[in-house]
């Protein structure tokens, strides 16, 4: 179905050609002109942007074939969780994990893996995500429990890496549990306290918070 026939319920008007048989009228015959002319940029604009999609298209295209038993690389880019503040780094930078088996075939660029009993993450990964390894004796990456099905961090709070005040706001620096260091998220006092309440921090938090756990004035 067209996106025309959705919104309106019906297919749109055809598009009159105009042709050798000219209407006595002379704004008809230009109107339908300057049709034909926008019709010809249409038709060139379309097959221009086909061309270039197609071109970036093969420029990352890899012709790979897997095989069952190969060892494989996975490439996750996960993401932290949606209710954190959004900042530059609230996407994690795409992590390597395994090498792991390739346990089934399950169609031409798709591929099943075996994975580690804890992980929750599903065993069916597009090609594009896995790169064969041709070593033995990789340093294994194993894949975190506390990476969800939708390939999510589920975020829990170890340590509170540092904290700094201003006249509006105090905030914390907290490592994840499972994450490394550099992965660490300031957080505001009072969000943190919200979205983690019961948090074995929770009491090193609000010593830190000061201020920020008075209430608030009434928005009237």
């Amino acid at each position: 179905m067209t996106p025309f026939r959705t919104v309106y319920g019906r297919d749109p008007p055809k598009l009159i050609k105009y042709g050798t048989f000219p209407s006595p009228l002379d704004a008809i015959n230009q109107l339908l002109t300057e049709q034909d002319a926008i019709l010809e940029i249409l038709k060139f604009n379309l097959h221009k942007a086909q061309v270039k999609m197609k071109f970036n298209t093969n420029k990352h295209h890899r012709e790979v074939e897997l095989e069952v038993g190969d060892l494989v690389f996975l490439k996750i880019k996960p993401y932290k969780m949606k209710s954190l503040a959004k900042k530059e780094n609230e996407k994690l930078n795409p992590h390597y994990f395994g090498p792991y088996p390739i346990m089934e075939r399950i169609r031409l660029v798709a591929y099943k893996l075996q994975l580690p009993d804890h992980s929750n993450v599903h065993l069916v990964f597009h090609i594009s995500q896995l790169r064969k390894t041709l070593r033995s004796n990789n340093i294994s990456q194993p894949i975190p429990p506390t990476l969800s099905e939708e390939q999510e961090w589920i975020l829990i709070p170890d340590g509170i890496k540092a904290h700094k005040s201003t006249p509006q706001d105090t905030e914390i620096l907290v490592s994840w549990k499972h994450l490394p260091e550099f992965e660490s998220s300031w957080m505001i006092v009072s969000t943190f306290l919200r979205q983690f309440p019961t948090s074995h921090l929770v009491d090193k938090v609000k010593l830190m918070g000061g201020v920020m756990l008075r209430s608030q004035p009434s928005s009237t």
